[in-house]
């Protein structure tokens, strides 16, 4: 064959080559950056998720507004509350320690996971973010844990004269209001939370869902109506406050008691709703149109009966007869001490009806009576 075309042939084969290898170069560079670029952006994104996750729910500032609020809060009370610093224990009286007990701690009576988490960045349970204490003069102690749960300003409280480490979640309109308010980065008041909560409670008269709960050494308050008769609301102790369940002939009673209201839903779904008052000048004897009006209006009064403080209630114009008694009380259920509302009646306070803080409980005690209870 001629040299010339033995040398073109191998010339344009070895062009060709090369270009296969350039593109194949090329290819690969573009590869190698496409995977480099999908690498970083996948790296960003991590970097970027992991920081969202980190970022703080609760905020020094609010922290800040929290101390303003239970401050100008306890002065309504006439308490004063201590609060966790972030270091040194938070002791109670009746021989509890936050953070450190909040392990063992029960919420409405079953277990639950309460930590201390002063950013609120838990992933489960209760956040808790503040906590404070008021030791009663009379003995026993009020503690509120301000927390966060499922993204949700929730506040606990534990009322107890004893080691009972039981929480529930707190009925007191004001506190709920403000720690929300709070919350979603808004100022709060004592006098705004008060507003709303009485703007909500009458509303909750009618639907049978009001709830509150106040510090149980102040059993009256001047705020509220001041007009026939009434001289503002009557507080109820805070001991009392919440949801209440029965079992009875294998039916269900229900008791939701407020600040100022105890509502009532039979075993027949029946509703009755008495609001209390402290009681000014009265008019006697009634008239008809008195007695409709205020047959929802009720008066009390505290009185230690048995050893249990009760809370004695009584309709509006009632002059004879003992009324009804509400006592707020402990019992030791498969060895945890469980609080419990006891109703009675007569003059002697004869135990009625025990109720639980869950209906699993009042069942699971429906048929049990208690040594220490005079029935």
């Amino acid at each position: 064959m001629d040299k010339k075309v033995i040398v073109g042939v191998v010339g344009i084969t070895l062009l060709l080559a090369g270009c296969g290898t350039k593109q194949a170069q090329t290819k690969t560079a573009s590869s190698t950056s496409e995977a480099t670029s999908s690498k970083t952006t996948k790296s960003s994104s991590s970097r970027s998720k992991a920081k969202s996750t980190t970022l703080a729910v609760w905020t020094s500032a609010q922290n800040k507004e929290l101390a303003t609020f239970m401050k100008q809060w306890q002065q309504t009370m006439k308490q004063s509350y201590a609060s966790y610093d972030g270091k040194n224990e938070l002791k109670t009286s009746t021989g509890l320690s936050y953070p450190t007990d909040l392990k063992t701690a029960t919420v409405s009576g079953s277990s639950a996971k309460l930590t201390w988490s002063p950013k609120g960045q838990g992933k489960a349970g209760y956040n808790v973010v503040a906590l404070y204490n008021y030791d009663k003069s009379s003995g026993g102690s009020i503690t509120y844990a301000f927390a966060i749960k499922d993204g949700k300003p929730v506040v606990l409280v534990n009322e107890t004269t004893s080691a009972t480490n039981t929480w529930s979640e707190t009925q007191n309109k004001t506190l709920r209001a403000g720690f929300t308010a709070i919350f979603n980065g808004e100022k709060a008041s004592v006098a705004s939370s008060t507003s709303s909560s009485a703007a909500s409670s009458s509303s909750a008269a009618s639907s049978a869902s009001s709830s509150a709960d106040s510090a149980s050494s102040s059993s009256s308050s001047t705020n509220g109506p001041t007009t026939d008769g009434r001289d503002g609301y009557f507080t109820i102790p805070q001991a009392l406050q919440g949801t209440w369940y029965a079992i009875n002939q294998g039916r269900l009673t229900k008791y939701t008691i407020s600040d100022h209201e105890i509502v009532r839903v039979s075993a027949e779904g029946e509703t009755t709703t008495i609001e209390l008052y402290n009681a000014g000048d009265r008019h006697y004897p009634p008239t008809q149109e008195e007695l409709e009006k205020t047959q929802n209006w009720g008066t009390a009064e505290l009185a230690n009966v048995n050893g249990i403080e009760y809370l004695n209630v009584r309709s509006w114009y009632q002059m004879a007869g003992a009324g009804s008694y509400y006592g707020a009380h402990t019992e030791n259920i498969n060895g945890t001490d469980q609080p419990v509302l006891v109703t009675g009646f007569g003059a002697g306070a004869w135990t009625d009806t025990v109720y639980y803080q869950s209906e699993e409980l009042a069942r699971q005690q429906a048929n049990v009576k208690y040594d220490d209870l005079i029935y």
